[in-house]
C-alpha cells in the first residue's frame, strides 16, 4: 500500500533519505531559456531532429527503458534555478503513473511537490530524452520517500532523423525487391523481402541466412525497388552493413540485415518521409483502436 506523507513526518522522512539515498543529489542551475528546450507552455520543443512520442504505450515504453537501465534523469521544477538528478523508480501501466526518487535537499524536495509541473531530461542510449510531467504527489514504496505523477502527454526523443526507425505493421505489405544478378543466389532473378523497419537512413530487411549472406557479401550498393501493397514505389541504391539472428512469430530462426540507402536524391528523400509518416500515423491509430 502506497501513502501519502505530509507535515512534520515528511520532513523526517526527507531527513532519513538524506541520509541514506546515495543516488539523488541537487544542484542549482541559470534558469532556463526563453528559447530552450522547452516552450512557453512547458511542453519540450519541437527540433527538426527529433521524434515526438504521443501515444500512451510508447511513452510507458520509453519510461520502463530508463527504469530497467536505472538512467539518471534531471528534473527541474518549472521556472526554478534548483535540480533534481534522480532516476525513476516505478511505474504503473494500468494507472498511468511513474515514481522518481526523492533528493536529499528537503527544501528542494518542497519545490518539487509545490511546481505546477517538472521539466525532465535524459540520454537514453546516449540519445536526449525530454519531456515535462506533473503535478508530483510524495508518496512512500519499498525504498522509502519517492514522488508520483501522471504519464506525460508526449515526450521528445532527440534523435537524428538519419537514425529514426518506423515499424512496419502487418496490415501494410512493404516489401524490398532487389535484381539478384549481383548476388550469390543460384537460380534466384529477383530477390522479394519483407521490410521490418524503414528510415531516412536505411532500412531493415527480413531476410532467410542464404539471402543474408547474399546480401553482406555484395561487392557493391544494390539497385532496389519498394513494392507497398502490391504497388511500386522508390527506387534507389542500398548497401547491406550488418545482420542479425531473429525469431519469427511462429518461432522459426529468420535474419535481420540493416542496409543503408546510397546516394538519395532529394525527391527520393521527400517520398521517403512521406512513407515514415505514413507508417507512424498508421501505428498510432492502430494503438488507439487496442486500447
Amino acid at each position: 500500500m502506497v501513502t501519502t506523507g505530509t507535515g512534520s513526518e515528511f520532513d523526517s522522512a526527507m531527513t532519513f533519505m538524506g541520509r541514506h539515498c546515495s543516488l539523488s543529489r541537487t544542484r542549482r542551475l541559470p534558469p532556463p531559456r526563453p528559447n530552450g528546450s522547452m516552450t512557453e507552455s512547458g511542453q519540450p520543443s519541437d527540433s527538426g531532429n527529433s521524434q515526438i512520442i504521443d501515444d500512451p504505450a510508447g511513452i510507458a515504453d520509453l519510461l520502463q527503458r530508463l527504469l530497467d537501465g536505472a538512467v539518471l534523469i534531471e528534473a527541474r521544477p518549472r521556472g526554478s534555478r534548483m535540480l533534481l538528478l534522480t532516476a525513476v523508480v516505478d511505474l504503473d501501466r494500468q494507472r498511468g503513473r511513474f515514481a522518481i526518487d526523492s533528493g536529499r535537499d528537503a527544501e528542494l524536495n518542497r519545490a518539487i511537490l509545490a511546481s505546477e509541473a517538472l521539466e525532465i531530461s535524459a540520454r537514453l542510449d546516449t540519445i536526449p530524452t525530454r519531456f515535462t510531467a506533473g503535478r508530483f504527489t510524495a508518496t512512500t514504496g519499498p525504498d522509502g520517500v519517492r514522488f508520483e505523477a501522471e504519464l506525460p502527454d508526449r515526450v521528445v526523443y532527440l534523435q537524428k532523423r538519419r537514425y529514426f526507425r518506423a515499424g512496419v505493421g502487418t496490415a501494410l505489405d512493404l516489401r524490398c525487391r532487389i535484381a539478384a544478378e549481383n548476388l550469390a543466389l543460384p537460380g534466384v532473378a529477383l530477390l522479394d523481402v519483407r521490410v521490418l523497419d524503414i528510415g531516412i537512413g536505411g532500412l531493415a530487411l527480413l531476410c532467410s541466412e542464404a539471402e543474408a549472406n547474399a546480401l553482406m557479401a555484395a561487392p557493391g550498393p544494390l539497385p532496389f525497388r519498394l513494392r507497398i501493397d502490391r504497388r511500386d514505389g522508390l527506387a534507389a541504391t542500398l548497401m547491406a552493413r550488418h545482420s542479425a539472428v531473429v525469431t519469427g512469430a511462429r518461432g522459426a530462426a529468420a535474419r535481420k540485415v540493416g542496409c543503408e540507402f546510397v546516394a538519395l536524391d532529394a525527391t527520393a528523400e521527400a517520398g521517403l518521409q512521406r512513407l515514415i509518416l505514413t507508417l507512424e500515423r498508421e501505428r498510432i491509430a492502430r494503438d488507439r483502436q487496442l486500447r
